[in-house]
This record gives structure tokens, sequence and C-alpha cells, in this order.
């Protein structure tokens, strides 16, 4: 069952068009790249760290458990919910920036939601592969 409170909460933090409480929608990110599969309550995109601290009160305030995912290629079920249907998905999704290539020193400077072909595709431009 949704919880109205925390769902207005979230939607006033991060936007509501960024908490996904649809049940298809959230099924479609409750698995992993092996298949493991949970029952997330909603997904929830910040799209600032500021946005992540205030989305991670929320949650505690509320007494509801957060799974940060990435981009969901793990292997070990490390991103998906249980399946009580009560945890909160931290997208990662709209975190991708900062995306900075250092050609000379060979590093990168990444936001939490860079995903590795995005990764590759910037160092390509220098390259360079990760």
């Amino acid at each position: 069952m949704i919880n109205e409170t925390l769902i207005a909460l979230l939607s006033t933090a991060v936007g509501g068009t960024h908490v996904i409480v649809d049940r298809a929608d959230v099924a479609a990110r409750d698995t992993d790249g092996r298949g493991s599969a949970g029952r997330a309550l909603a997904v929830v995109r910040p799209g600032s760290v500021a946005e992540v601290a205030e989305v991670v009160r929320i949650a505690a305030s509320q007494d509801v458990r957060l799974v940060p995912q990435g981009a969901r290629t793990g292997l070990v079920a490390g991103g998906t919910a249980d399946d009580s249907g009560s945890m909160l998905l931290l997208s990662l999704e709209r975190l991708s920036q900062p995306l900075e290539i250092d050609r000379v020193n060979r590093t990168a400077r990444v936001g939490a939601g860079v995903t590795l072909s995005q990764l590759n595709a910037a160092a390509g431009e220098h390259g360079l592969f990760f």
C-alpha cells in the first residue's frame, strides 16, 4: 500500500515527476543484471546531492528503508528491494554530472549516476577507456 504522506513529501523534495509509484514502472526497476527481483514501494529520482540528503531525511522520518540503485547491471542483487513492497528505490540515474575526463592524468570525475557506457564514451573521445 502506498504511503500518501511519504509520496507527498518526496514529491515536494524532488518534483512529482521524479517519484514513480505506477506499479508497472516500478516493476521495471525491480530486477538487476542477473534477474534477481524484489518489489519496491516506489522509485525516487533525486537530481542533486541536496535532494539525496532530503530523500534520506524523509525516508528516516517515515521509517522507510532505502535501496540505492545505479544502472542495475550488478549481479548480487545489491540494488534491488526485497519482496516486502515496503522499500524505496533511490535511483541515481539523474546524478550523471559531473563527467570530466583529464587525459593528461588519465583520471575521470563522475557523478554517482554515470554508467560505464557513458564513461567509456567520454573517455573514448580522448583515446582512453575505462
